[in-house]
């Protein structure tokens, strides 16, 4: 994944959504995000200020803050120095950098998707 986001549309610092937010491409989130993320081919990006309160379902996801909510990613999990995740992880690669923290269960490799629950 590309890490130059400075042209990815971003939910900045002071900003919130609320509701269910479809993307393709990558999205970086600073500010706050409640409800469901459908992105299946996109990249989720959460900065070390972001704030997020959904159901998650992308290609990527890259956590810097804190995360509510049950993940499904197509490709991969990376939880960098002090992000936070409270809720279950299936993917079929998972990255924990030190000081990142998981309270939920996490499945994962290659039969992952197979068993993950399907979305509504």
């Amino acid at each position: 994944m590309n890490r130059d986001l400075d042209d990815s549309p971003r939910l900045g610092p002071g900003t919130s959504f609320d509701g269910v937010l479809s993307f393709e491409g990558t999205l970086r989130v600073d500010g706050q995000l409640a409800g469901a993320v459908l992105a299946h081919a996109g990249s989720l990006v959460v900065g070390a200020g972001g704030r997020v309160n959904a159901r998650i379902e992308v290609a990527e996801l890259v956590l810097a803050g804190v995360l509510v909510g049950d993940v499904i990613a197509r490709r991969r999990v990376e939880l960098l120095p002090g992000a936070q995740l409270e809720g279950n992880v299936t993917s079929p690669r998972l990255a924990i950098a030190d000081g990142g923290r998981i309270a939920g269960r996490c499945l994962t490799g290659a039969q992952a998707l197979a068993a993950a629950p399907k979305s509504p």
